[in-house]
């Protein structure tokens, strides 16, 4: 089974491994024993930690737990956890670069006027 991942990830709700509940209509009524995602996630995690796994090259991120009777899987694909990552890296450095020029700038005008004013009362 070839499962297409959404944008905004998927999201699984399963009952003695049936989906009974899903953003991907298409997966609804079928056997979690068929999803090779489900299937890595209840092998390598649990509730209380997000994994990340290969499916078909492209990897994910998931995380599943259990609510009284039914399992929950939710699963997103990593590059859009880290699609905004390098904007925001480029920005910070940016940022620190513009605060480090101020300071510089603030900094060689105050010696700058201080050696003036000294040197015009002598």
């Amino acid at each position: 089974m070839v499962i297409v991942l959404q944008k905004d990830g998927t999201i699984i709700v399963a009952d003695d491994g049936i989906v009974v509940a899903s953003n991907n209509e298409s997966l609804l009524g079928q056997n979690t024993a068929d999803n090779e995602v489900v299937q890595a996630m209840k092998k390598h995690t649990d509730s209380q930690h997000i994994y990340h796994l290969k499916n078909e090259g492209s990897g994910c991120y998931g995380i599943m737990l259990k609510q009284r009777d039914y399992y929950i899987y939710a699963y997103l694909p990593d590059t859009e956890v880290f699609h905004d990552l390098p904007l925001s890296v480029a920005g910070v450095i940016f940022l620190y670069f513009l605060m480090f020029s101020i300071f510089w700038f603030w900094t060689y005008r105050t010696k700058q006027g201080t050696s003036e004013t000294g040197t015009g009362k002598r």
